[in-house]
């Protein structure tokens, strides 16, 4: 039971610290994007398409972002570059952040 309840324990303190740096978008009225902000990278994830969001707007993988995440694991605190949101605005359009 005991070894049980630390496995439960650890999991859930990775999904907090992953849920840190996720936010929903919302644009064009009803559509909804996710900004997910991991190890130092940020993704735009719309429905299948995955954009990577550094100086310019790349196109990613899945697998991409997985190893962010990995990466993401062990650090308290999610950071973002403030062009990310520029970014997000000129491949959204006007958009609000659903937390």
């Amino acid at each position: 039971m005991l070894i049980n309840a630390l496995i439960e324990y650890s999991q859930r303190k990775d999904l907090i610290s992953l849920e840190r740096g996720r936010m929903m978008l919302k644009y064009d009225k009803d559509q909804i994007a996710e900004l997910v902000n991991a190890g130092g990278h940020s993704f735009l994830i719309q429905g299948r398409f995955i954009k990577k969001l550094a100086d310019k707007i790349e196109i990613s993988t899945m697998d991409e972002v997985a190893r962010a995440i990995e990466s993401q694991k062990g650090r308290k605190n999610v950071e973002m570059n403030p062009k990310v949101f520029e970014l997000v605005k000129k491949e959204l359009g006007d958009f609000e952040i659903i937390l």
